[in-house]
């Protein structure tokens, strides 16, 4: 799902005349039970589509998976999250290689661990919020698709998601403080 990504990008596609595609992204995993700075980069990119002779370029590889679990998150201005897909080549022929999709980014914080399966299927939403930015990460964010030489948008590859899920304090929640 996009607000969990637990899987891999998809390999591009090869064909008769291309033998191999273009690797699909990683997944990218992070589970902590403290807080969580970033200061680096976290990658999950697709390939880009391969050249086979001068003539037939095999499909890019979709965007990967970052999944982060953690009590707070915070990501200093050096800090990447990037799950892009790979571009299709081109070429001197009309058989060129189209992008692959984007990937799917999830940061999860401050989330308490009983209410991870509820938000996972739908049934305990209450005062959760889910975006596409953080105002706690400084850094940069991006799954995007990559560009088709066969597939331009908007009948190609589709961009990928990216989701910052929280849960709010309730209204009327008592914090004691020593």
């Amino acid at each position: 799902s996009s607000n969990a990504p637990i899987t891999p990008g998809s390999a591009g596609a090869g064909g008769p005349n291309v033998p191999w595609a273009a690797r699909g992204g990683g997944l990218v995993r992070i589970e902590v039970a403290q807080d969580l700075l970033l200061d680096g980069t976290l990658t999950a990119n697709g390939a880009q589509g391969s050249l086979f002779g001068a003539l037939m370029q095999g499909g890019s590889g979709a965007g990967g998976g970052i999944y982060v679990q953690a009590a707070n998150f915070r990501g200093s201005t050096t800090a990447v999250l990037r799950a892009n897909a790979g571009s299709g080549t081109s070429g001197p022929t009309s058989w060129v290689g189209g992008g692959g999709g984007g990937g799917r980014i999830a940061v999860w914080f401050a989330v308490p661990p009983n209410r991870v399966q509820g938000i996972l299927d739908g049934t305990d939403l209450r005062s959760v919020s889910i975006t596409n930015t953080c105002r706690y990460f400084l850094g940069g964010v991006s799954a995007t698709n990559g560009i088709g030489y066969t597939n331009v948008p908007p009948d190609g590859s589709a961009v990928g998601t990216i989701e910052f899920v929280t849960v709010d304090l309730e209204k009327g929640t008592f914090i004691k403080i020593f």
